[in-house]
């Protein structure tokens, strides 16, 4: 049986949520560049950025497959009511980008597999609501144990309707299934509230924590 915990938002990164539209800034940031590298994992040759310096955030994070959406989604499950739309979440971000992806009320978006390890991962994107005073949306993570058991774990945050930067999402991930180079997986799923359409953008991981 999947076993369910919950996400745990920080009490900094609620206080983001409070962070004016990304639009609104009238410069590219500048960020540092590190890489993770070395074994036979292609886990290890991710290449992470400060990307979220200019809202606090020092965390090292890689943009997720296909997480900016400039060109489709490729690699995402969509439940129903897929859009690209035309209309970025972090335009001026480390990876300049003009559109999003907009689930339906309802509908459901997951990730493809995304580097993680035992060390709680946390992540974070750019969400809208199309209608404005709509209900939460739902975030979920799911992976599997060394034991070969699926977890799930779930959490549901607020977002208005203009761009803002969701809070730092973090789930354990000690009992996580890891390759030989000490790598697992995770995916994220998005759940647009049954009130209003939903845009997401720009899904950063930081894989471990450091």
């Amino acid at each position: 049986m999947p076993r369910r915990i919950s996400l745990r938002a920080t009490s900094a990164a609620l206080a983001v949520l409070a962070v004016a539209a990304p639009a609104a800034m009238a410069k590219k940031p500048v960020v540092a560049t590190s890489e993770l590298r070395a074994s036979s994992s292609p886990c290890n040759d991710l290449v992470v950025t400060q990307a979220l310096l200019p809202f606090g955030d020092t965390n090292w994070y890689f943009l997720a497959p296909q997480g900016s959406f400039e060109t489709g989604a490729d690699g995402w499950t969509v439940s129903s009511g897929r859009t690209v739309a035309d209309d970025s979440g972090f335009a001026d971000g480390p990876k300049p980008g003009r559109y999003s992806l907009e689930l339906a009320p309802g509908a459901t978006a997951t990730s493809p597999p995304l580097c993680a390890n035992a060390t709680t991962p946390s992540f974070r994107f750019f969400a809208r609501t199309v209608t404005g005073d709509a209900s939460s949306y739902t975030v979920e993570v799911t992976y599997v144990t060394s034991a070969g058991d699926k977890v799930r774990a779930s959490g549901m945050a607020g977002v208005g309707s203009a761009w803002s930067l969701t809070p730092e999402f973090r789930v354990l991930t000690n009992k996580i299934a890891e390759d030989a180079s000490g790598w697992g997986s995770i995916q994220i799923s998005v759940t647009a509230p049954n009130d209003s359409a939903l845009r997401i953008d720009d899904l950063y991981v930081d894989p471990r924590m450091r």
